[in-house]
């Protein structure tokens, strides 16, 4: 279920009756979330879930729901974001345990919301890496896609990554960084890549971000353009299928062509 991103009273009613409902409730830090319940006036037994001991976890969430009802929450958010929440799921929905989702906020959504970027595609690689080539990877699958592209990223690496961006290609997109979304220092500071010396000092740099990277304006239109932007994606971790069909709906691709070019991979 969602919880909070910042300001303790965005969560639904639904959310805050789920959770006085649930037998137990597995969250990433509990000390976190001790100070949600504890806003709230919720006494539950807490149990960590992160991608430190997930798997371990998992066997304890299954153990318990065998007699009661569990909650699976996050530090901020929706779970299976940035979180090995969607393992839990894939998990718990295999072994024939009814799941109920309780929407809620999200750093994802309420960027794309803030960012005045026309709809489009949303290319979304969870953490910037550190990797280059990865990096480039995703910077490719973004150029060639057409869309957006929308990513974490720590604030102590924010300058250097959008400077390393700037510095190894050739485009000049919209950028907005999001600081810190429904806190007390909220703040969008949106540019031109080209301008982030002038508007953005990396000393000052503070809270939890999201950066947003508007279309670069490059439409695949050749098949062979198609298949290398379908082999990056794939490299993102989106299945075939799932691709096929983004750039049928949205680039105009011969759906079963490209299909049948990707099966030997």
């Amino acid at each position: 279920m969602g919880t909070p991103i910042g300001n303790l009273r965005d969560i639904t009613y639904r959310a805050v009756e789920v959770l006085n409902s649930v037998g137990s409730v597995f969250c990433e830090d509990t000390r976190v979330s001790l100070k949600l319940l504890k806003y709230y006036n919720i006494k539950k037994p807490l149990f960590s879930f992160n991608s430190h001991n997930f798997l371990k976890q998992s066997e304890l969430v299954l153990n318990r729901l065998e007699h009661e009802s569990v909650g699976l929450i996050t530090d901020a958010g929706m779970p299976g974001i940035s979180d090995p929440g969607s393992f839990l799921v894939d998990l718990v929905r295999k072994n024939n345990y009814e799941i109920i989702v309780i929407p809620g906020p999200s750093s994802l959504t309420a960027s794309i919301a803030l960012s005045g970027f026309k709809p489009n595609l949303w290319l979304f690689p969870g953490f910037f890496p550190k990797d280059n080539s990865k990096r480039k990877e995703i910077i490719n699958a973004y150029v060639y896609s057409g869309g957006h592209l929308i990513f974490f990223e720590s604030a102590k690496r924010l300058f250097d990554t959008l400077l390393w961006i700037r510095n190894n290609f050739k485009f000049n997109p919209r950028v907005c960084v999001f600081k810190e979304i429904t806190k007390i220092y909220e703040e969008v500071i949106c540019f031109e890549l080209s301008l982030i010396e002038e508007k953005l000092e990396s000393s000052n740099i503070k809270g939890e971000i999201v950066v947003a990277l508007e279309s670069a304006g490059t439409f695949v239109d050749k098949e062979e353009e198609s298949y290398q932007l379908a082999l990056e994606l794939i490299k993102l971790g989106i299945e075939p299928s799932r691709v096929v069909r983004l750039l049928s709906k949205y680039l105009g691709v011969n759906k079963n062509c490209l299909y049948k070019k990707l099966l030997p991979n």
